[in-house]
This record gives C-alpha cells, sequence and structure tokens, in this order.
C-alpha cells in the first residue's frame, strides 16, 4: 500500500524544501503521501537547501536565516523576524496534521492487520475441519480396501470351493453313471438268459406233451400256456436304485447351479465394492487436493499478516521520528508542544 501511495504522488511533483507539495495537500493522494514519506528524506531536504528556499511555497515574504549541520542535530537559532510566527505556526500546523495524518495511517493499518488476522484464523479453521474430513476419509478408504480384500480372498476361496464340488460331482455323476450301465447291462443279460431258459422249457413241454404248471385258477384250462416273460429286475431293487441315483444326479446338479449362481453373485459384489473402493480414493484425492490448496492460502495470508506487520512497525518508527522531529521544531521556534494544541492552517 505504501508503494502505491508513492506512485500515486507523481502528479504532485513541485515540493518545497521539506518535502511538501505545492498543492496544499487538499488531495486524498496528497494526503496519503505525507503519512508516508520517509523522514530521512524530510531531513535530507532540510541539510541540502537553504531555509529561504524551504519556506518559499508557505510564504513568498518570509525568510529565514537558519541551517542545520546534521541528521540529528538540534536546529540553530537565527535571527528570526516578527512576521515569520506566522510562517512558523504553519509550518508546525503542517507537520502536526502530516502527524494526525500518521496516527490516521496507523489506526487503518491496524485494522487491516486485524482483518487479516480473522481471515487467517478462519482459513486455519477451515483448515483444521478439511484436515479431519481427510483423516476420516482415509479411514474409510482403509475399511473399504480391507473389505475389498477380505471380499476377493472369499471370492476366491468361495471360487476354489466351487471348482472342487464341481469335480466331485462330476466324479460322483461319473460313478454313477458307471452303475446304471452297469445295471443295465446285467439286466439285459439276465433278460436274455431268462427268455432263453422259458423258450427251452417250452419245448420240452411240447416234445413231452405234458403241461407245464401255471398259474391255473382250478387246475384245467389250455393244455399248454407258455409263462409270460415278466422279469422281476424290473420291478425290484435295481429299479428303485436307478431312481435314487437319477434324484441324487439331479440334486447334484440342482446344487451346482446354485454354486454357479453363488459364484456370479460374489463377482457382482467384488466390482460393486471395487467401483465403491475407487470412488471412495478418488473422493480422498480431491480432500487432500484441497486441503493442500487450503494450507497454500494460509500460508499466503501468513506471508501478508507478516507484511501488514512490518508496514505497521515502519508507520509506528516513523511517527516516532516525525514527533521527535516536532518537538526539536517546536524547542527551537520557542512554542508550545504539540499535545497543547494543533493551530489552524495558513489557508483557513
Amino acid at each position: 500500500m505504501i508503494n502505491s501511495s508513492r506512485a500515486a504522488s507523481a502528479s504532485c511533483n513541485d515540493t518545497t524544501g521539506v518535502g511538501v507539495p505545492s498543492c496544499g495537500y487538499k488531495h486524498n493522494s496528497c494526503l496519503s503521501i505525507i503519512g508516508s514519506l520517509p523522514l530521512n528524506q524530510l531531513l535530507r531536504d532540510h541539510e541540502s537547501q537553504s531555509v529561504s528556499h524551504m519556506h518559499t511555497g508557505l510564504s513568498s515574504e518570509l525568510k529565514y536565516d537558519i541551517s542545520f549541520t546534521g541528521h540529528d542535530a538540534l536546529p540553530g537559532a537565527g535571527p528570526v523576524e516578527d512576521r515569520d510566527s506566522l510562517s512558523d505556526k504553519a509550518t508546525i500546523a503542517l507537520l502536526k496534521r502530516r502527524l494526525m495524518e500518521a496516527e490516521h495511517n496507523v489506526q487503518l493499518w491496524k485494522e487491516q492487520a486485524e482483518e487479516a488476522r480473522t481471515e487467517y484464523i478462519k482459513c486455519k479453521s477451515n483448515a483444521k475441519v478439511l484436515q479431519t474430513e481427510l483423516e476420516n476419509t482415509q479411514k474409510e478408504l482403509a475399511r473399504v480396501r480391507a473389505e475389498a480384500a477380505r471380499g476377493l480372498a472369499s471370492r476366491e476361496q468361495r471360487a476354489e470351493i466351487v471348482i472342487e464340488k464341481d469335480k466331485e460331482l462330476s466324479i460322483t455323476a461319473a460313478a454313477e453313471a458307471a452303475k446304471v450301465n452297469e445295471a443295465n447291462d446285467m439286466l439285459a443279460m439276465d433278460y436274455a438268459i431268462a427268455r432263453q431258459l422259458d423258450q427251452q422249457l417250452n419245448r420240452d413241454a411240447r416234445k413231452q406233451g405234458g403241461v407245464i404248471p401255471s398259474d391255473l385258477s382250478d387246475g384245467t384250462g389250455d393244455a399248454f400256456r407258455p409263462r409270460p416273460i415278466h422279469s422281476n429286475f424290473w420291478n425290484g431293487s435295481l429299479e428303485e436304485q436307478l431312481e435314487k441315483a437319477k434324484d441324487r444326479n439331479h440334486a447334484l446338479t440342482k446344487h451346482v447351479q446354485e454354486m454357479e449362481g453363488a459364484a456370479r453373485h460374489w463377482h457382482r459384489t467384488y466390482h460393486q465394492e471395487r467401483s465403491h473402493h475407487i470412488r471412495i480414493y478418488n473422493q480422498a484425492r480431491a480432500l487432500e487436493m484441497e486441503y493442500n490448496s487450503a494450507r497454500k492460502h494460509i500460508h499466503e495470508l501468513d506471508e501478508e499478516l507478516k507484511t501488514v506487520r512490518n508496514e505497521l512497525k515502519d508507520m509506528k518508527d516513523m511517527k516516532e521520528e516525525l514527533g521527535s522531529f516536532l518537538g526539536r521544531w517546536n524547542t527551537r521556534v520557542g512554542l508550545l508542544p504539540v499535545s497543547e494544541g494543533i493551530p489552524p492552517s495558513a489557508d483557513e
């Protein structure tokens, strides 16, 4: 802000011996420049120029025979005419107004420093909130990762179990199919043997002309009735075993289908957990970037606060130097201290 005030002073190039613009301090930019002029430049102007040239801008009729011997030396007393008192009062009034403006600038700097401090505290609080959210998100991310790892391990384990069950079911089904084929072969063989024996028995009975004992109701009837070919193998325990084997094969097939459905379900669950994990990870990355941005902004505000404090310190030092110079000036001209009153300006 001081640099911008100094840059704005380019429009007031005409200065007196004390570094006072010839515009009479009527403009706001000139008032801010007066409060920001360094005291060393003011003293150097007093040392380098004559007293008569120093008071040309204030009064063209008043002249002094005063000079300074060094930076910290008190001004010497020269011959002073009666009409010079008005010029002295006007100069002191200008210096007092400059001191008041410096105090006003110091107050403004204090307010700006307080605003910067409030903004800094607010950003710091926001950074703490963001850090807490980031920690919570990281915990959630770790939990989701652990669940995803457990789900993946469980899925792999279930897949292995399904594969083993499938192998066992395949072996069992193959064994049952082999048993069924063997039973069918035995049935076919027994049927062929029974038919052959029945045919041979019928031929022998025809040759002998006898009657084959049969299931006649009254002992009479046809002289010969062939025995019907009905094997107990089709109605016995083998048929029951075949039905049981079919039922078991059907149950095992259904169980395999259920295991495959469970495997597909766990596969979908794994993909859902993976998508959730990716979404949580992206949110964590976004929060981390926001947290880093907030930290950077806090650092910038901290630097600005340091700059404001340094400028405030410079303003206080300038105020002290200006007050000291004004005291020496009052001692020289034999006037009252600054605290006893501010005389009106020459323009008024």
